[in-house]
C-alpha cells in the first residue's frame, strides 16, 4: 500500500484523490481474488 500511496504522490495527485483510488485498488484486488476463488468451486 505504501508503494501505492507514494506512486500516486508523484504524479501529484491530491489527498482526497490518493485515498479513493487506494480504495478503488483494494475493492478491485478483493473482487478479483474472490472471482478466481468462485470459479474454481
Amino acid at each position: 500500500m505504501f508503494l501505492v500511496v507514494s506512486m500516486l504522490n508523484t504524479y501529484g495527485f491530491g489527498a482526497g484523490a490518493r485515498l479513493i483510488l487506494t480504495g478503488l485498488i483494494i475493492i478491485a484486488v478483493i473482487l478479483v481474488a474472490s472471482g478466481g476463488a468462485m470459479k474454481r468451486r
